[in-house]
């Protein structure tokens, strides 16, 4: 063999040498991609199931968890995981977004539910010019009014509570298309506005826009109500119970008689009022004894009382050691001063 064919010779081992080493680290190469990828879809899967149990043990996460799941189930790909996997993983999002959802207390559940009859019957509102809006002074005209139509003190002025707060709102209106500091109704469902204006031989105007009138109206309808309920059979403290609940104008009796519930809580409670509107000052002192009690406890926030012997006192009903009832009047502000 000549130089030249030897130095051919060993060319050519090289060179299928140097060729084998690079099909070896190619192959090697894509191997270990796809271990590497094997890799990571077992640590995304084992992210994921390590979230799943993170995700179950906090009822109030927020919404980053949720996402961060869906991103790394999308990142994965389809790598390790079967059909049961992905209905598992749908089904834990499911429960966890269901579980944040807020929880509505009963008494949010009612105003709910009276703001979605209010829109569902489309009330009409008045346009109400705030100019002509006359303010009084609220204890006296709540003193005047309970001396007037021979109701229980307090009564009148808690309900004005409940209802507005003792505010005239410039003259706007509540959702039920109410008016005025004792939120008297005129909607396509009930005219209590109308009734009581009547019954003082005024206009619906003058009791809409004269707050010394809106007291006194709400008075007279409220015990001609009584009246009715006395009539058909009810005692003092029910009968006085179904009249502020008719007062309401709601057609739902829970809805209804969630403002004599409220009313009677407010009178048990006590409660001051400072106006700035004209309206002066309100103070009722907490009565444990009212005229009435409230049905649901619950609903505001309440525990029923108990007499001296630790009997239940029988929700809408005077406990034994409260004054009787007569119909006698008082001061609807419980004594309150106004300050000028």
């Amino acid at each position: 063999m000549t130089p030249q064919q030897t130095k051919l010779g060993i060319g050519a081992v090289v060179l299928v040498a140097i060729l084998a080493g690079g099909l070896s680290l190619n192959r090697s190469s894509k191997d270990g991609k796809a271990g590497a990828d094997g890799n990571s879809a077992e640590l995304a899967e084992a992210d994921i199931r390590q979230d799943k149990i993170s995700l179950g043990s906090r009822a109030g996460a927020d919404g980053n968890d949720l996402t961060s799941i869906k991103k790394m189930s999308a990142g994965s790909g389809n790598h390790g995981k079967s059909a049961s996997d992905d209905a598992d993983l749908a089904s834990i999002i499911d429960t966890a977004t269901t579980a944040v959802q807020p929880i509505e207390t009963e008494a949010e559940t009612r105003e709910r539910e009276r703001y979605e009859k209010a829109q569902e019957n489309k009330f009409k509102y008045r346009e109400v010019d705030p100019a002509k809006i006359k303010p009084a002074e609220l204890t006296p005209a709540l003193q005047q009014a309970t001396k007037e139509y021979g109701l229980p003190d307090n009564v009148l002025a808690a309900m004005m509570y409940v209802e507005t707060g003792g505010t005239h709102r410039d003259g706007e209106h509540s959702m039920e298309a109410g008016y005025g500091v004792m939120n008297l109704r005129e909607n396509n469902m009930v005219d209590t506005l109308g009734e009581a204006s009547s019954l003082i031989g005024k206009s619906k105007e003058d009791v809409l826009y004269n707050q010394a009138d809106n007291v006194k109206a709400a008075a007279a309808l409220l015990k001609s109500y009584y009246n009715d309920a006395l009539a058909s059979g009810l005692s003092e403290s029910e009968a006085l119970y179904a009249a502020v609940s008719q007062m309401s104008g709601r057609s739902d009796p829970e809805l209804a008689s969630a403002l004599a519930d409220q009313t009677a809580a407010m009178m048990m409670k006590g409660f001051e009022l400072h106006l700035s509107d004209g309206g002066g000052d309100v103070i009722v002192p907490p009565n444990p004894n009212p005229p009435f009690l409230p049905k649901n406890y619950e609903l505001v926030g309440m525990q029923p009382p108990s007499n001296g012997h630790g009997a239940e006192v029988l929700p809408g009903t005077t406990p034994p050691d409260a004054t009787a009832y007569g119909g006698g009047g008082g001061s609807a502000a419980g004594g309150a001063q106004v300050t000028p």
